[in-house]
């Protein structure tokens, strides 16, 4: 039986990891994910095994333990720069800065 709960652990986390590194660049961060993904998955696994799809579930809770750690770990910065927010957010205020400068704008 340990065996059993052995080999679908290792199975789980090398799903979970490999989820994670949609999310996540570096392995070390997607292995944290994975981890933590996991221990939700265990502690909910009542609300795991009622869903209607548990490969949807484990893939949501991966998503949703990755979104917790970078918005509570020092890589959110990282994750912003991989993700290029900074330039998405300077290209939106340029738009809007050439949207109110658009000569029709002018009439109104």
């Amino acid at each position: 039986m340990t065996n059993t709960l052995s080999v679908i652990a290792r199975h789980l986390f090398t799903k979970a990891h490999s989820t994670a590194l949609r999310y996540a660049k570096r392995s070390h961060d997607a292995e944290e994910i994975a981890q933590d993904a996991l221990v939700k998955l265990c502690s909910n696994h009542r609300q795991a095994l009622r869903a209607a799809s548990s490969a949807a579930y484990l893939d949501t809770t991966i998503r949703n333990a990755a979104y917790d750690y970078f918005r509570n770990s020092s890589s959110f910065a990282s994750y912003n720069q991989i993700l290029g927010v900074a330039e998405i957010s300077s290209d939106i205020s340029a738009y809007v800065t050439s949207c109110a400068r658009h000569p029709y704008d002018q009439h109104l």
